[in-house]
């Protein structure tokens, strides 16, 4: 009863601050598309570059007007990634329609901006308002501030489960249908998936920050908005917060 109430209460706060979460994501590719980016201006919007920016913070420099060097990056690595050649009007009409999920978690919500019919850019927002982006995660669903950190890589997974009239689909040692089958997953049996843009085939966890075992087609994949209330429960059970 406890769980039910409280799937209830994250969906009530989803949809109360869903315009929030919009325009936070927004503000990102407004500051994107801009000429220079402030220090302060990119740390009230995305968690990291605080954290980036934090020595220059304890050297007590203007950060107000000082550019920052992480918008920079971001810009000179992956603009045209986070954009598709499209423009700011266009994007701003993609977030508006873009799919938003608390994927089971008591304090994060997951939005997926879909930038073209072959990946998206998943954003993973503090849930907290004004709240801030904790997390963008490219096409190769890899987070972009640990994107040159190998020893802290972020890798989104989001929990899955099986859509397949047989009742159950077949797990691929490779990312193809010509590979070994290593196991099966059947029908309501939850897993977690990483959403890698450009492949037909998704890596698999069977728990939350385990090991990979395979690969599934992504045809077979149920997302987590569109899951039976009882596996949105067990979902709450492993990822809830307090």
């Amino acid at each position: 009863m406890f769980l039910s109430t409280l799937l209830s209460a994250q969906s009530e706060k989803q949809d109360r601050f869903e315009k929030r979460y919009r325009q936070l994501v927004k503000d990102f590719y407004r500051q994107l598309f801009k000429e220079s980016v402030t220090v302060k201006e990119f740390s009230e919007i995305y968690v990291y570059a605080g954290y980036i920016d934090s020595d220059l913070t304890k050297k007590h420099l203007n950060t107000d007007k000082m550019k920052s060097e992480l918008m920079n990056s971001i810009k000179t690595k992956h603009f045209d990634e986070l954009t598709n050649k499209l423009t700011i009007n266009e994007i701003n009409n993609l977030i508006e329609k873009s799919e938003i999920s608390s994927d089971g978690y008591d304090f994060e919500i997951i939005m997926e901006l879909p930038l073209s019919k072959n990946y998206s850019i998943y954003f993973d927002l503090d849930n907290d308002i004004p709240g801030r982006i904790e997390y963008i995660f490219l096409k190769n669903a890899i987070n972009i501030g640990s994107m040159d950190n190998k020893e802290y890589m972020v890798q989104l997974f989001r929990p899955g489960i099986i859509n397949d009239s047989d009742g159950y689909t077949n797990l691929r040692e490779n990312p193809n249908s010509k590979s070994k089958v290593v196991g099966i997953l059947k029908t309501n049996e939850l897993f977690f998936y990483s959403p890698i843009g450009d492949s037909d085939w998704y890596p698999i966890q069977m728990k939350y920050l385990g090991k990979k075992i395979g690969y599934i087609h992504k045809s077979k994949i149920i997302k987590y908005s569109n899951f039976p209330k009882q596996i949105k429960v067990k979902v709450d059970k492993i990822r809830g917060g307090c």
